[in-house]
């Protein structure tokens, strides 16, 4: 991949995080259209790990079932799995280190707000 003159802009249902990470990328990568794909399946897992990573902040990592049984709560499997596929993804994609570090930043960012808060 080589830079890019044309940047395709960010699909418009991506939060803003994923976003500005969708700019760094195409403004650093020409990406085929292919890649394009590879790039929007990896924002969209990153929203579907931060929507998960809001859940288990409000609700916790397990819950009481009505048997009294406690359980875990699906959205940790659903960021785990969403963090996989990001970095699979990321791995797919070949943009390296810097972007597999900068989407990890992003959620390390998110978790010290969260826990500044409390």
């Amino acid at each position: 991949m080589t830079p890019r003159k044309a940047k395709p802009p960010a699909p418009s249902h991506l939060s803003s995080r994923s976003k500005g990470f969708w700019r760094r990328v195409v403004g650093e990568f020409e990406l085929e259209t292919g890649h394009l794909e590879l790039l929007q399946r990896c924002c969209e897992a990153m929203d579907r790990c931060d929507q998960a990573r809001l859940v288990l902040d409000e609700q916790g990592l397990t819950f009481v079932d009505k048997s009294g049984a406690i359980k875990p709560n699906p959205a940790a499997a659903i960021e785990t799995q969403n963090r996989l596929q990001v970095l699979r993804l990321l791995q797919a994609l070949k943009l390296g280190e810097d972007a597999a570090e900068s989407a990890t930043e992003s959620a390390r960012g998110l978790a010290r707000q969260r826990w500044s808060r409390a």
